[in-house]
């Protein structure tokens, strides 16, 4: 994975801006968009970021120094890879669509304003903690889903995946609607179990 650092050259604002990261492409499969500030890492921007275009990145990175909003503009899919999601400043707003995370999400600092479509959670390994929301974190879950849904095989043997909230006042998460979907294998066949 490369880190692609969000600069805002361009001084636009926009994702989908070759100018306004440092490694002078829009962020793809192998990019990790990462967002900080100068102090932090030498040509990074504060600058507010508009997901103006499909995102398809291999992770986000957005540090404790970001301390503006990276909004999701109507209309614009998600998709991140196994690098996933990991929030410690500045403000996600989701929109009307869905964001798709093939790896965990965490989110210590800041708020993630969930899009009103679906939030997909994957995994990278068999057992694994895939959601973390922390004391310091936000997380506003607003009218949408929240999909907890591993991508590859949960085997009767004892694979597991976590939530953990524990950090939370009553370590306790409220959302608005759940879905946990497993692939499931049992020895003859495999089979799908939606929970």
């Amino acid at each position: 994975s490369t880190v692609n650092l969000w600069t805002n050259g361009n001084s636009n604002g926009n994702w989908n801006d070759a100018g306004n990261w440092n490694q002078a492409r829009v962020p793809n499969g192998t990019d990790i968009a990462t967002f900080s500030a100068p102090g932090t890492d030498a040509g990074a921007s504060t600058a507010a970021c508009q997901l103006n275009f499909a995102v398809n990145a291999e992770g986000f990175n957005i540090k404790s120094v970001y301390g503006n909003t990276i909004t999701q503009g109507v209309g614009v899919l998600v998709t991140l890879g196994a690098s996933g999601y990991s929030q410690a400043g500045g403000t996600f707003q989701g929109s009307n669509v869905n964001v798709a995370i093939n790896g965990t999400f965490s989110l210590t600092g800041g708020t993630f304003n969930a899009p009103s479509g679906t939030l997909s959670v994957g995994r990278v390994a068999a057992s694994e903690t895939i959601f973390t929301v922390g004391a310091a974190g936000a997380f506003v879950p607003g009218l949408g889903t929240v999909a907890f849904a591993p991508p590859g095989n949960v085997n009767w043997g004892g694979d597991t995946f976590t939530v953990d909230v524990s950090a939370l006042a009553g370590a306790t998460l409220t959302l608005n609607h759940v879905i946990v979907n497993a692939f499931t294998s049992w020895g003859a066949g495999d089979g799908y179990s939606r929970v």
